[in-house]
C-alpha cells in the first residue's frame, strides 16, 4: 500500500464533510454518474461517509471490480462523537463487511477480498476528520483470514 493513496483517499472525504445536509445529501458510492437514480441519499452522517469512502476506494483501478462486485458496498462506517452542526466527528472508524458467505461461495473472489486487505494493511480503518492535519491508523482484525 502506498501511503499516500491512503492519506489522500482520506482528504477527498473529509474535504467534503461540509456538504451534508441530512436527508438532502446523495451520493455515488461506487460507479461512474449517469442519473440520480445512481444515487444514494444519506439521512445519517455516518452514511455519508461511509459512502464517500467507499466511492474514493472505488477509483482505486487496482479494486474497481471488487468495489463493483459489492456495490460499493465494502466498508461500513460508525462515527464517534459526529457533530452535526460543524459536520466533523471525534472518530471515524471504517471496517471491512463482506459477508463471509458470500467470499466462501467464490474462491476468486476471496482471493480478490485478500488481496485489498492485505494492500490496505488490515481490515479496518480509523480517521480523525481534519482536512489535512488528520491522523489515520489501519487495524488488522483478522476477520478475513
Amino acid at each position: 500500500m502506498e501511503e499516500s493513496t491512503i492519506r489522500k483517499i482520506i482528504e477527498a472525504v473529509n474535504s467534503t464533510l461540509k456538504t451534508f445536509d441530512s436527508g438532502w445529501t446523495s451520493v455515488k458510492r461506487f460507479g461512474y454518474v449517469t442519473d440520480d437514480a445512481d444515487r444514494e441519499r444519506c439521512m445519517t452522517f455516518d452514511k455519508y461517509v461511509e459512502c464517500r469512502v467507499n466511492r474514493e476506494f472505488w477509483k482505486l483501478d487496482e479494486f474497481k471490480d471488487l468495489f463493483a462486485e459489492f456495490d460499493g458496498n465494502i466498508f461500513e462506517c460508525k462515527l464517534d462523537e459526529p457533530n452535526l452542526v460543524k459536520r466533523t466527528f471525534k472518530l471515524a472508524t471504517l471496517r471491512i463487511k463482506i459477508p463471509k458467505s458470500a467470499l466462501e461461495a467464490n474462491e476468486s473472489l476471496n482471493n480478490e477480498v485478500k488481496r485489498f486487505i492485505d494492500w490496505l494493511g488490515g481490515d479496518t480503518i480509523t480517521f480523525t476528520h481534519k482536512k489535512k492535519k488528520f491522523i489515520y491508523k489501519i487495524l488488522n482484525n483478522n476477520e478475513y483470514e
